[in-house]
C-alpha cells in the first residue's frame, strides 16, 4: 500500500502544482484504512484548520477517490 500511495501522491502533486506536498503527504498517508466518508469529513476540517488552497484541497481529494477507487476494484 505504502509504494501505492506515494505514486498517487507523485500523480497529484504533478496534477496540482500549488499544492502544498508535506500537508498532501501527511494528510494521505495518516489516512490509509479509514472510510471514505470519514477521510473527506477530516479534509475539510484541517482545510479550514490549515487554511489550505485549492490546490491542497483537490490534490487531497483527488487522492482520495483514487485510493477509494483502488480499494473497491479489489
Amino acid at each position: 500500500m505504502d509504494e501505492l500511495v506515494k505514486a498517487i501522491i507523485q500523480k497529484v502533486l504533478e496534477r496540482y502544482p500549488k499544492a502544498k506536498r508535506i500537508a498532501v503527504e501527511n494528510f494521505l498517508f495518516s489516512s490509509v484504512g479509514y472510510e471514505y466518508d470519514t477521510q473527506i469529513k477530516n479534509l475539510y476540517l484541517d482545510a479550514q484548520l490549515y487554511r489550505w488552497n485549492k490546490d491542497t484541497i483537490n490534490a487531497i481529494r483527488t487522492g482520495l477517490n483514487v485510493m477509494h477507487i483502488n480499494k473497491l476494484l479489489k
